[in-house]
């Protein structure tokens, strides 16, 4: 963190504000990468820029770390950010690096246009149900990701893939990355929604809102009891 004081000169007080607006940026640039996480570590540090006060902190200041915040903890860790044409464009209007002095300054950028960030917002956060009772439950699984995918690409053939170790509940990958989504563990039956194959598993799981059901083996206990 840094750590700055008052200073005399009009350089000092430049050098400053620069050094306060880079944070800004580098703040809302970390928190952009990690939307949806909750990241604890990330937290910290934002929850020591919340507590500044200064004659020198701005509106702005204030503004980029309350939006830092909303971004970690978006949707409550159900949503996270599209990179889509349409949701950079929309991030890039949001967070235009310019903050405000003040509450009614749109010197540099229109203040509006800050709640653009809602159209970059997308819901991939995959929850596991048990189908018996209908209770959430913690399952490992496997995400099997092409590497080499582009969302606005048509017919295009997919090469290279990636299989990635995750417990539900989590943020799924984009959802055009994904080949397959499969669960494999002694104690819940295997289930696989396999998106290259039948198309009507990614449209099951549109569906139920991205909840995976799940049916736990007899005379095994949940992980939740387990942990």
């Amino acid at each position: 963190m840094f750590t700055l004081y008052l200073g005399s000169s009009f350089s000092e007080r430049l050098n400053r504000k620069v050094v306060r607006s880079c944070l800004d940026v580098i703040v809302t640039a970390t928190a952009m990468v990690m939307a949806g996480t909750g990241n604890l570590e990330l937290l910290r540090r934002l929850r020591k820029l919340h507590h500044r006060l200064a004659p020198d902190i701005s509106y702005g200041n204030h503004m980029a770390t309350q939006m830092s915040l909303g971004l970690l903890f978006l949707g409550g860790g159900e949503y996270t950010l599209s990179t889509s044409n349409k949701a950079i464009a929309a991030l890039f209007c949001a967070f235009y690096p310019q903050f405000p002095d003040t509450v009614g300054d749109n010197r540099s950028h229109l203040q509006a246009f800050r709640h653009l960030w809602v159209l970059a917002v997308d819901a991939r956060c995959l929850v596991t149900r048990d189908v018996e009772n209908n209770d959430l439950c913690a399952v490992p699984i496997t995400v099997t990701i092409y590497t080499d995918a582009k969302q606005d690409s048509i017919n295009q053939s997919h090469e290279s893939i990636l299989d990635i170790d995750m417990t539900t509940p989590c943020l799924l990958p984009e959802f055009h990355l994904i080949k397959k989504i499969k669960s494999q563990t002694p104690r819940y039956w295997p289930v696989c929604l396999d998106f290259e194959i039948n198309k009507k598993h990614f449209e099951s799981l549109q569906v139920t809102g991205n909840v995976l059901f799940v049916k736990r083996r007899i005379g095994h206990l949940t992980y939740f009891q387990v942990w």
